[in-house]
């Protein structure tokens, strides 16, 4: 894990990223991975403030910090390992779209999520 967490990654970075998953669901054939692109969306609008509850835990909590997206992650993992309820409407693509866009947006990892 990247301990020098002390920033929020740039808005501008976060919207091309979006934009980036909502293009590919609109062209992707592959259901698992739609499924996974929307997860990515979903924690993306809720990094940027556009939700103000969170796409995993559903707790209200506009404008997450960096340390709230890490474990909003981490709750989304924990519903793709199956350590969590799967919440109605959600699968293990979804959340794994999820916890890789929320490790990314908090700065945790380099790797681009979509």
């Amino acid at each position: 894990m990247n301990m020098a967490l002390d920033y929020k990654r740039p808005t501008q970075q976060l919207e091309e990223e979006l934009a980036f998953a909502r293009g590919e669901i609109e062209t992707e054939r592959d259901p698992d991975y739609v499924d996974q692109l929307r997860g990515v969306a979903a924690a993306i609008e809720w990094a940027l403030g556009r939700e103000s509850v969170s796409p995993a835990s559903f707790k209200v909590q506009p404008s997450p910090d960096w340390r709230g997206q890490l474990l909003e992650a981490v709750r989304a993992q924990e519903i793709e390992s199956g350590v969590r309820v799967m919440p109605d409407g959600m699968n293990k693509h979804y959340a794994r779209g999820m916890a890789s866009a929320l490790r990314w947006t908090a700065g945790d990892t380099e790797d681009t999520p979509a």
